[in-house]
C-alpha cells in the first residue's frame, strides 16, 4: 500500500485519471439511494401497515410495513399515498422536513336499510368495489363496479351478484406484458369478502392485531398474514411466488361484539412474481371494498332482489359521488383518462 502511494505521489497524473475514472463508473453504475419514511395515525400515533406508495406517474413504488415504514428512492419528488381506513394524502416529498408522514382516519358512515322478516336468513351487503392491477410496477388494470353480496345466517356462506362494473386496460402496459410469454399472465376478478375479524371472534381465537384508530367511529381488524407468507410452486422452469401481503377489515365499534351489521370496508392485497427462464412478472393487485346499505332478507325477498339487480341501471360515476365514496389516487385517476374497455 505503502508504494502504491509513493507511486500516486511520484506520478500525480495517475492519482487524477483514478478520480476520472471513479467518477465514470459512478456516472454509469449509479448508487441508489432510499429515504426511510414513517406512516403514523394522527390521533392513535400507531403506525399504518401496508398503505400504498404511488409515484407521480402512477407507478406503485413502494409499500409500508407492519411498522408503518416503508423506503422511497431519492429523486423522487411527488407522491400519492392510498389506505382504504384512511384518506388518499398527496405528498411533495422536498417540503417534508420529517421522516414522519400523518395520515387522518377516513369517516364512515353506513346506510341501513332493514327488511321486516320474522326470521331472517341472509344478510345482504350492496357495496362498490374496485381493484387495481400493476404490472412490474405498472398500472395495467382497473376494475370497478357494484355489487350485492349474501351471507347465509346458517352456515356462513358468501355468494355474490355484479349489478354493474367497469373493466378498463392501459393497451401498451398489456402489450408490453402479454408479448412476455402471454400464457403466464393474471387479471383482477370480482373481490370476495372473506369476514375474517368475525370468524376469529366466533372461534374464540381472539382480536388479532387489534387497532384503534378513531374508537368512537370505528375499529380496525387485521388478519394474521405477515409479509413472509408465501407460497411458492417450482416445475422445471416455471417458478411462482404468491404472497398475501395484507387483510384489513373495519366496522363499526359493537360493546356486545361484531357482527356483519357492523362490516364498513376492507382491503385485500396480495402479490404473484412469475418467473420462466428469462422471464420476470411481478403483479400487485389489491381490492377495495365499500359497503353503501346492508340489511336482513329471507329466501324468496333475496330472489327479487337478485332479478331486480340483474334490471338496475346505474352509473358508476354518480353512485360514486352519491354515497360519498374515498376517491382513488389522482394518479391512478389521471390513468383512467387513457386505458381502454378490456374484454377478455
Amino acid at each position: 500500500m505503502a508504494i502504491g502511494s509513493a507511486f500516486l505521489k511520484a506520478f500525480p497524473i495517475y492519482e487524477y485519471m483514478g478520480k476520472i475514472l471513479l467518477f465514470l463508473i459512478l456516472a454509469i453504475f449509479p448508487i441508489k439511494h432510499y429515504a426511510q419514511i414513517t406512516l403514523l395515525d394522527f390521533h392513535s400515533g400507531q403506525p399504518i401497515g401496508y398503505a400504498s406508495i404511488l409515484g407521480s406517474d402512477g407507478e406503485l413504488l413502494s409499500t409500508s410495513d407492519a411498522n408503518g415504514v416503508f423506503h422511497i428512492r431519492k429523486g423522487s419528488h411527488n407522491i400519492s399515498i392510498s389506505h382504504v381506513a384512511y384518506t388518499n394524502l398527496e405528498v411533495n416529498l422536498d417540503t417534508l422536513r420529517k421522516k414522519t408522514i400523518y395520515m387522518y382516519a377516513k369517516e364512515q358512515v353506513l346506510t341501513e336499510v332493514p327488511i321486516t322478516t320474522e326470521r331472517p336468513e341472509f344478510v345482504v351487503f350492496e357495496c362498490y368495489f374496485r381493484c387495481p392491477q400493476f404490472y412490474n410496477s405498472k398500472l395495467e388494470y382497473y376494475r370497478d363496479g357494484i355489487a350485492l353480496y349474501f351471507v347465509k345466517l346458517k352456515n356462513g356462506r358468501i355468494d355474490h351478484r355484479v349489478v354493474t362494473s367497469r373493466f378498463l386496460v392501459d393497451e401498451p402496459v398489456y402489450k408490453e406484458e402479454i408479448g412476455k410469454r402471454g400464457m403466464f399472465s393474471y387479471s383482477p376478478s370480482i373481490p370476495v369478502l372473506d369476514f375474517y375479524a368475525i370468524k376469529t371472534e366466533r372461534n374464540g381465537k381472539g382480536k388479532n392485531c387489534l387497532v384503534d384508530t378513531l374508537p368512537s367511529k370505528v375499529r380496525f381488524d387485521f388478519d394474521n398474514l405477515f409479509p413472509d407468507s408465501v407460497k411458492r410452486i417450482s416445475w422445471g422452469k416455471y417458478k411462482q411466488q404468491l404472497k398475501k401481503v395484507y387483510s384489513s377489515e373495519v366496522y363499526k365499534v359493537n360493546q356486545d361484539g361484531i357482527s356483519y351489521l357492523d362490516f364498513l370496508s376492507g382491503r385485500w392485497s396480495r402479490q404473484m412474481v412469475i418467473n420462466y427462464k428469462d422471464m420476470n412478472k411481478v403483479f400487485d393487485q389489491w381490492e377495495e371494498i365499500y359497503v353503501t346499505k346492508v340489511y336482513f332478507a329471507r329466501q324468496e325477498e333475496l330472489k327479487r332482489l337478485i332479478k331486480d339487480a340483474g334490471d338496475r341501471k346505474e352509473n358508476i360515476g354518480l353512485y360514486l359521488e352519491r354515497y360519498e365514496i374515498p376517491p382513488i389516487s389522482e394518479y391512478i385517476k389521471e390513468r383512467l383518462v387513457n386505458m381502454k374497455v378490456h374484454r377478455p
